[in-house]
């Protein structure tokens, strides 16, 4: 049952001889402060304790939002219908009470309640469990009772997952043509530091092999299948309607930059580089391998909450490439971007071949009504953002079958994996 469909039923409730019309109408007025409320709370929660990247708990979050949701739309109901008992109900008027300084503060205050009585205990609560199962093998979360139980792929112990994809397949498949039968092109760096393409099916990009533990594996499994839907919206230019969708695709965001091989092996290295300067060996009892260590970087780390932040705080945009170029998808997918202008950095990620996901600071004018800001580049801000995209790869990149091979690997020995740090761009071209 939708929210509107909720609301609709309650008001019948308190209201069975109300015209179906003006029922249906008061019931679109009321579903949009139900779901503003509902951000709102959940948002203040994570302004305070920056969410934890929940593995397995998907069962009961539904279920737990779902309950603050009934609970508000019935406190909404009530409350209005008290209020303009006796009095003519017009729906224009309830949209301007809605969205006025008065609505609004109403809507403020009502989700500081909920946040601090309710919302902030789930989170509690779900930040513990995830502590537990980072600790848990792969076939001990069949044994947790904190709410129903999760099916996660090869959870009990058999048949471990070997190609370990740091880049989910459903994301390469954005690139392919169906007449090319799911092909991708990727472009991989020679000994020489030439560049070679070749085809390869869109499943046979993006991984390695024994990279994570199988309980990680599981726990990106479970963040993918949310962040799958949101991805679906932001493609086809929908509005994030969901109360959790901008907070799943900034979990799955962050997931992608921390996950990717170049990633663990700076780490590895530095990690070594300690266990050296402490006198302890690989053959040490001591040692642990970053693929040990790695899964703890997920648990209230402070560079990933403080990514979670950067990201959700940002405004979001989708932006079209321009109909005589394409976006290139690096094997680093979310790009970091420095202003040249001197403001704060924004994230990149390529969504497909035409369409890229950007958060960034706007100017107050230009901010989106919505979560999501959807607009069109020119052909020069295409290239631009291209050419980081293509910066930040540390092996490779693909993009479709249908670009210019003999253009991009003119160009790409030049550009590929030139930026080790965050790549410098001129955000004008955007504006």
């Amino acid at each position: 049952m939708t929210t509107l469909m909720m609301l609709e039923s309650t008001i019948r409730r308190y209201c069975p001889t109300l015209d179906q019309r003006l029922l249906e109408q008061l019931a679109e007025v009321w579903e949009w402060e139900v779901l503003e409320i509902i951000r709102i709370t959940c948002a203040k929660v994570g302004n305070e304790k920056t969410p934890p990247i929940f593995i397995g708990l998907s069962g009961e979050m539904t279920l737990a939002l779902a309950k603050l949701i009934t609970y508000v739309a019935e406190l909404v109901v009530k409350k209005h219908l008290q209020r303009l008992s006796g009095k003519p109900i017009l729906p224009e008027t309830e949209w301007e009470r809605a969205r006025s300084d008065k609505g609004r503060e109403v809507i403020e205050n009502t989700a500081t309640i909920l946040a601090e009585r309710i919302w902030s205990k789930q989170i509690d609560g779900w930040i513990d469990s995830t502590e537990r199962i980072l600790e848990m093998p792969s076939h001990a979360l069949t044994n947790i009772r904190s709410g129903p139980r999760i099916v996660l792929p090869n959870q009990d112990g058999q048949n471990p997952t070997v190609k370990n994809h740091f880049i989910p397949v459903f994301t390469n498949r954005c690139w392919t043509d169906k007449s090319r039968k799911g092909q991708i092109r990727v472009f991989l760096r020679r000994i020489d530091n030439g560049i070679r393409s070749e085809l390869r099916s869109y499943k046979d990009w993006g991984f390695d092999k024994n990279l994570y533990r199988q309980s990680l594996e599981d726990y990106f499994s479970v963040i993918e299948s949310k962040a799958a839907k949101v991805y679906s919206k932001l493609l086809a230019e929908e509005a994030l309607t969901q109360p959790l969708d901008d907070h799943w695709w900034t979990v799955f965001l962050v997931t992608q930059f921390f996950r990717s091989p170049s990633f663990m092996s700076k780490h590895n290295a530095g990690m070594n580089k300690y266990f050296e300067k402490c006198g302890i060996s690989v053959s040490h009892p001591h040692y642990r391998p970053i693929r040990e260590i790695y899964p703890h970087l997920f648990n209230r780390n402070i560079a990933t909450n403080s990514l979670y932040r950067m990201i959700f705080d940002c405004d979001w945009c989708v932006f079209t490439a321009s109909s005589e170029s394409c976006f290139l998808k690096p094997d680093n997918p979310v790009v970091i971007l420095s202003n040249q202008q001197g403001g704060p950095p924004s994230i990149v990620y390529p969504l497909s071949e035409k369409k890229v996901f950007m958060a960034m600071h706007l100017p107050v004018d230009q901010r989106p009504v919505l979560r999501v800001k959807n607009r069109k580049l020119d052909l020069q801000a295409t290239l631009g953002i291209s050419l980081a995209l293509a910066g930040h790869a540390s092996n490779s990149l693909m993009t479709s079958v249908d670009s210019n091979t003999e253009l991009l690997e003119g160009w790409l020995p030049r550009f590929m994996g030139r930026d080790a740090e965050p790549v410098a761009f001129d955000f004008l071209q955007l504006r």
